[in-house]
């Protein structure tokens, strides 16, 4: 982030203060010298003063967001997915610019009511995927766009784990409240990520063990003809069974391997399969490691809010991951069988 030494720090409010802010907001908005956390919004207001003063801060608590819009530079909304589009709306007309966790929204009706609103009042509509603040990510797309791997054939990504991420309100338990189950719980990452990296499907479905709750288990197909041919990816999650998460793309030059989390980025050259190179940008990064990704993404929100940047990702981004959670949910297929084997392409 650029000096901002004769600058105030930029006044950041947290709308929900559970688990997420806790563990990951908090701390990283503590650790830029460049952002104060003037203000905590939780209809709990005790939960908000444990927060403040686990952390030591002295912000405004107040129990909904009209009492802080006129103490704060802009906010990042942390409550569960149903909620975001009321607070997000109500603060954008407020005049106060919107940091909002992913997903953007549970439907694309309230997803282009967002966009709407921000693009009608011209403040900053910006949504929390985190992963996107990584140089091996950015790195990937330009290779991919520059066709420096040849033909892409398919793509794979798993994920799985036993149990996981816990909220306090246990929204993700309501189907209605989160918008879906492991697609858009744990899938939300990587969906936004694949349409970074490769555009819009021309077509997909979705398998999954839904009964009308969440589902534990699904498998997505994505088909795509970009780069001079068809191919297909495939999403594979469960929060039952565990699976060594990563993606795989297999192209005409070989295969690239991106593990889960802050990994390199591997290429594995079909002529030479022994050999496993690391592929990094040169120069310095554009991310610090030394910097966390909600510290990043905080920063980016700030600068975005003072005209000095664009978010990283935008509401209409992150509204094009609403569209294709809510299509895919549109024409699933229940799943019958015992849940299969994790994909071997990935595995390996």
């Amino acid at each position: 982030m650029p000096e901002q030494s004769k600058e105030r720090p930029f006044r950041l409010g947290l709308i929900g203060t559970g688990a997420v802010s806790r563990i990951i907001h908090v701390p990283g908005a503590l650790a830029s010298p460049h952002v104060t956390i003037a203000a905590l919004v939780d209809p709990v207001v005790a939960r908000a003063e444990r927060l403040a003063r686990d952390f030591g801060i002295s912000p405004i608590i107040a129990p909904d967001a009209a009492g802080i819009l006129a103490h704060v530079d802009g906010v990042l909304i942390a409550t569960p997915n149903h909620t975001h589009c009321n607070i997000a709306v109500a603060c954008l007309r407020g005049g106060v610019s919107c940091l909002v966790e992913k997903p953007l929204a549970t439907s694309v009706a309230e997803a282009e009511e967002m966009c709407k609103t921000a693009e009608e009042t011209g403040k900053v509509l910006a949504v929390g995927y985190t992963t996107r603040f990584r140089d091996e990510v950015v790195l990937l797309k330009e290779l991919l766009d520059a066709r420096y791997f040849g033909t892409i054939r398919r793509f794979h990504y798993q994920e799985g784990t036993v149990g996981g991420w816990s909220p306090v309100s246990g929204y993700i338990s309501d189907r209605k409240a989160s918008g879906g189950g492991v697609l858009i719980v744990v899938g939300t990452h990587f969906i936004d990520r694949m349409l970074y990296w490769f555009g819009y499907p021309e077509s997909s479905e979705l398998v999954d063990d839904s009964r009308g709750g969440p589902e534990a288990h699904c498998l997505a197909r994505f088909h795509y003809n970009k780069w001079g041919a068809p191919f297909e990816g495939t999403l594979l999650l469960s929060k039952i069974v565990s699976m060594k998460a990563g993606l795989v793309i297999e192209t005409e030059r070989g295969n690239v391997i991106f593990p889960m989390g802050r990994a390199p980025l591997y290429f594995q050259p079909h002529d030479n399969p022994k050999i496993r190179l690391v592929l990094s940008p040169s120069g310095r990064r554009t991310f610090p490691l030394e910097k966390g990704d909600a510290q990043l993404e905080i920063e980016n929100f700030a600068q975005a809010c003072r005209g000095l940047v664009t978010p990283m990702v935008d509401g209409r981004q992150g509204a094009l991951s609403v569209r294709l959670f809510n299509e895919l949910y549109d024409r699933h297929t229940p799943l019958h069988e015992r849940w299969a084997e994790p994909n071997k392409m990935a595995a390996e």
